[in-house]
């Protein structure tokens, strides 16, 4: 390649910068025209990896978006998972849960708790949260204590304990 191929190289880009700068302005400028601009996202997908009690490795997934869904935009009135992490801790007998909801107030939160899961659900302006939390053990769902801090959700419940067995006595 010579000097001038280079300098025609150079000059093709510019001619395409320029293009692009037009088209570029021009869409904007549309836009205020009345066209209908429409904006999309939060775009968020995560995983995390745990040990489990087996020593198996446990992913879990979260976000509003997974690696198999195709077109890069959200379903109308898709709601983002949060990252949630959940934790048993036989000592004291507690099942914790933790959860991400940046961006809301204690106020658009609610909670729903059964003894095997647990529905969070989360909406405040353009923040839309949803998840379903299967809990590791059966937990006591009248004994929940929820707080919010910094976007954290944290919810505490005992765990239900095990019933006895019965001796039965035969005659």
């Amino acid at each position: 390649m010579t000097w001038n191929d280079n300098r025609s190289f150079g000059k093709l880009f510019d001619e395409i910068f320029h293009e692009m700068e037009m088209s570029i302005g021009e869409a904007l400028s549309s836009g205020s025209r009345g066209m209908d601009v429409r904006s999309y996202g939060p775009y968020v997908y995560g995983y995390s990896v745990t040990l489990g009690s087996d020593g198996q490795p446990i992913v879990r997934e979260f976000g509003n978006m997974r690696p198999e869904q195709r077109g890069g935009r959200l379903p109308d009135g898709e709601a983002t998972e949060p990252y949630t992490e959940i934790v048993r801790d036989d000592k004291t007998n507690k099942v914790r849960i933790l959860a991400e909801l940046p961006g809301v107030r204690k106020e658009d939160v609610q909670i729903n708790a059964g003894e095997k899961s647990v529905s969070i659900t989360a909406k405040h302006d353009t923040r839309d949260y949803h998840a379903e939390v299967d809990l590791p053990a059966d937990v006591d769902s009248q004994t929940p204590v929820a707080k919010l801090t910094n976007g954290v959700l944290e919810l505490e419940f005992s765990l239900k304990k095990p019933k006895k067995d019965k001796t039965i006595r035969v005659e």
